[in-house]
């Protein structure tokens, strides 16, 4: 789903520049859609944001605008958590969580010993 410039029949967002503005929009949009109760479709708008940021070849990008791309999926996988949370599938919920949190901490280079998804597995 492309809108707003990407409207029908245009072309996906291609330049680190265009990702970032359309991943962004979606964000707003599926916080949107989240306030107003509309999880289907806040999930919806995050799960396009997440997918054009991952998806988007790092490979000659600065540190400063690696970092947002970076830090923007850690926050677009918590607010999935949220939603999966706010929809009572805890499971699923703790699974985005415990990957922002992973992702956090190789961003800001955090060492912990807060229980993740695989060490709680294995202690259970």
């Amino acid at each position: 789903i492309y809108f707003s410039q990407y409207g029908k029949g245009l072309s996906a967002p291609s330049t680190v520049e265009e990702v970032m503005g359309y991943s962004q929009r979606c964000m707003n949009i599926a916080e949107l859609h989240y306030q107003l109760g509309q999880m289907e479709h806040s999930q919806e708008f995050f799960m396009d944001a997440l997918k054009q940021l991952l998806e988007l070849d790092q490979t000659n990008i600065d540190d400063s605008i690696s970092f947002h791309i970076h830090f923007a999926t850690a926050k677009i996988m918590h607010s999935l958590g949220a939603i999966h949370a706010r929809c009572g599938e805890y499971s699923e919920a703790f699974q985005w969580y415990d990957e922002s949190m992973k992702r956090k901490r190789d961003i800001f280079g955090v060492v912990s010993d807060l229980p993740t998804a695989e060490n709680s597995k294995t202690s259970s």
